[in-house]
């Protein structure tokens, strides 16, 4: 034989018989037979300790009212050792005779720490829900319901309709919820401020002219050249679209809600004015008055008292309008030309300020001038405000600085001297308010980028935080305003969006 063919018998394997294999099959099924044997063995021995024997089952079958730990002298744990009946606690409660605990067979660490996490986190939680909090607290006196009932009842006999009379009642005014904070506004360095969604982000004016809260409810106003106003509602999140109206040819220059809140003015680069009556929903035009000699009614501001318009007209003209009738009064004349017109807080008293530097003090019953005296320093004044309380008066120039006097001291000199020279803003001041407290004031200017500053008083300390960490959103301030309860500030800026910010330290709105 040749080399090729040993080496492939060598290569060949060699092959099992059938007696071989079926050897090979019953030695697996010995070992697997034994195996589960030995398995189900371990299963009746569980089941033994966890269940018991069959004849227990019976008996306890048998005696339903007797629970099946009590049966039993001695009881088994999976390792097969026995437990004596001491280790078994049965309930002292007669209602609960059947409940039994048994200890634990072994502690685990794990467990321990789970349950002390768990105690801690229940402590830290009571620490602030152990109280109702001060805004969920409902005043349910029995006067507060005998009020709302009579007051928001449709019918005597329908008394299914009473929560829901009384939740109609709350949505139609929120004078009851617009409580001022007690605590002072402290004077550091940092103001607390929060930055909100866009005061209109659901609808935003081609170029924003007009910008205010309402005065008594969370709504505010938007309007600009594109004849277009919009109302929002102010909650500092979603800020919904409540209506829209278009002013055909009317490019709105100024808008301010009347001192009721129900209507809404509107000036122009026109001969006339219009208001929207927010109660019949309806847009009136004011035709051009006789005796109003303007090429255009622009500019105008709205007295607290609610009952004068004032309109700034060329050289100087102040023209009074009734604010119910719209019907022209009387005109008033300043030196040189008029930029800003304030009013104290009961409408007594107004103050202009011009090109000449000089405030002028007019008495809104005789409509004549009472006083003026010259601003400290000033070439040409731009803007004025005065505080709610009367007791500050602001001048904003055309340098940027901002005299605050106390009221006492300007009206009893024709020079007085300032409280407090502010030089924060480095262009013309064109923006000024006061908030309701009159410890903050807010300055800014539409010609310098991120011209807007806070200041707190009666320290007069600007703070510093703001607007530096919001660099990115406010460009060019065009108007702001602050809510009623000071707990909005808003921004318009030159692109069109009014932006919202949330000073914490006071209410809701």
């Amino acid at each position: 034989m040749s080399s090729n063919s040993l080496k492939k018998q060598k290569r060949k394997k060699p092959t099992i018989t059938c007696l071989q294999k079926k050897s090979k099959s019953k030695k697996g099924d010995f070992f697997y037979q034994k195996k589960k044997r030995k398995i189900d063995a371990e299963e009746k021995r569980l089941e033994h300790v966890v269940l018991g024997d069959e004849s227990s089952v019976i008996e306890r079958l048998n005696q339903p009212d007797v629970h099946v730990w009590k049966k039993k002298k001695e009881f088994h744990d999976l390792s097969g050792e026995s437990v004596e009946e001491s280790d078994v606690e049965e309930s002292d409660d007669d209602d609960n005779d059947d409940e039994v605990k048994r200890k634990p067979a072994w502690d685990d660490d794990d467990d321990d720490e789970k349950k002390n996490n768990a105690t801690s986190t229940a402590r830290q939680t009571s620490r602030f829900v152990s109280e109702t909090p001060k805004w969920a607290q409902l005043n349910t006196t029995k006067k507060t319901q005998i009020k709302r009932k009579k007051r928001f009842s449709y019918s005597d006999d329908d008394d299914d309709d009473d929560d829901d009379n009384d939740q109609i009642g709350l949505a139609q005014s929120t004078g009851n919820y617009l409580a001022s904070s007690s605590a002072v506004l402290p004077s550091s360095i940092n103001i607390q401020v929060k930055r909100c969604s866009n005061l209109n982000k659901e609808c935003s004016n081609y170029d924003l002219s007009a910008l205010e809260f309402h005065s008594k409810s969370t709504v505010a106003l938007t309007a600009g050249s594109d004849f277009r106003f919009h109302l929002f509602q102010i909650d500092g999140e979603q800020n919904r679209k409540i209506h829209s109206v278009l002013l055909e040819r009317f490019a709105i220059q100024c808008g301010h809600f009347s001192a009721d809140g129900n209507e809404i003015i509107f000036g122009s680069g026109h001969k006339y004015f219009c208001y929207f009556n927010l109660e019949s929903a309806q847009l009136v035009r004011v035709p051009t008055i006789k005796n109003i000699e303007e090429h255009k009614m622009s500019q105008f501001v709205v007295s607290p008292d609610g009952r004068f318009i004032v309109f700034l007209g060329a050289s100087g003209y102040m023209h009074l309008l009734s604010a119910r009738s719209k019907e022209h009064l009387s005109s008033l004349k300043m030196n040189g030309s008029v930029s800003s017109v304030a009013f104290s807080p009961d409408g007594t008293s107004m103050y202009s300020f011009g090109s000449d530097g000089q405030v002028y003090v007019w008495d809104m019953d005789s409509r004549r001038c009472v006083h003026r005296f010259y601003d400290d320093g000033c070439v040409k004044g731009t803007c004025i405000a005065v505080s709610p309380n009367s007791k500050y008066l602001a001048c904003g120039s055309d340098t940027g600085v901002v005299n605050v006097y106390n009221m006492d001291t300007c009206m009893a000199d024709t020079t007085p001297q300032p409280r407090k020279a502010l030089m924060k803003l480095t262009t013309a001041c064109t923006s000024l308010k006061f908030n309701h407290t009159s410890e903050l004031l807010a300055t800014a200017s539409n010609r310098c980028e991120k011209g807007v500053k806070l200041v707190h008083l009666p320290t007069f300390s600007t703070f510093r935080d703001f607007p530096d960490r919001m660099d990115k959103a406010i460009h060019f301030p065009i108007a702001l305003d602050i809510s009623p309860n000071s707990g909005y500030l808003t921004i318009g800026t030159n692109k069109g969006r009014a932006l919202l910010y949330r000073l914490k330290h006071y209410s809701s709105y």
